[in-house]
């Protein structure tokens, strides 16, 4: 993403044509792209215009202003506890979105988006889904419990931003606020990394409390660890 343009390194490295300009989407929020391992095509959730839009070709591109198509949102802002539910059991394009943020694409070609506070799907059908709904609990957000998993259906998420999908296992992972969790196949939440505020920390055997701060006191364990102000998640291939 280069100031209103978004640009291709080529192969080579020799060569950096832009393939959208961005003065046709919002600017004004962190941009959250992504290529999908499916079609190889570049993925934008453009949150001020409630959609998620794809690159129509990745080049050479003849209007730069027009390169894209509309994958989920009408463009219209769906308010909370919407009573067609924003869309859910429809094509994704004629659904609303909240705040679309961090978009991921699974090997099968299931698109995930942070939206607000949920998590939604679109299936390769077309068809969008919440996965995690957190607008409908009606309980005030608390941290999950220290070291132990929960049903996605009983979470609350604090504010979802990033996600990834583990190339291991294709699992779903989300950063939310100062955590990372990881979405097990049969759609439990567990985190992995970043230390809860209700969780204590762990000390090495070897250390009497207090003789390093508290990030360098922790059991070098990712969940033991305090991230202070995440902002991406990104996975390599060895996961």
């Amino acid at each position: 993403w280069d100031h209103n343009f978004i640009r291709k390194v080529t192969p080579g490295r020799d060569d950096i044509p832009s393939i959208l300009e961005t003065s046709s989407i919002s600017t004004s929020h962190k941009p959250y792209m992504t290529v999908s391992p499916v079609d190889g095509r570049l993925y934008i959730s453009d949150y001020m215009k409630y959609r998620i839009i794809r690159i129509a070709t990745m080049g050479p591109v003849k209007d730069l202003k027009s390169n894209y198509e509309v994958v989920a949102g009408t463009g219209e802002e769906c308010p909370p506890m919407s009573l067609d539910k924003c869309g859910d059991g429809k094509l994704a394009k004629s659904a609303r979105l909240i705040r679309p943020k961090g978009i991921a694409i699974s090997k099968d070609g299931i698109i995930y988006i942070a939206d607000n506070l949920n998590i939604r799907q679109i299936t390769p059908d077309g068809k969008i889904q919440t996965l995690i709904n957190s607008e409908a609990q009606s309980m005030a957000w608390e941290p999950m419990a220290c070291g132990t998993s929960q049903s996605a259906d009983k979470v609350r998420l604090q504010w979802p931003t990033d996600l990834a999908i583990d190339p291991l296992d294709d699992t779903l992972h989300i950063l939310d606020k100062n955590v990372i969790m990881k979405m097990t196949k049969d759609r439990n939440l567990i985190t992995i990394a970043g230390r809860s505020i209700n969780c204590p920390i762990n000390t090495p055997d070897f250390l009497p409390s207090g003789v390093l701060p508290d990030n360098d006191q922790a059991s070098g364990m990712a969940i033991d660890v305090t991230l202070v102000n995440p902002q991406s998640i990104a996975f390599g291939n060895q996961g």
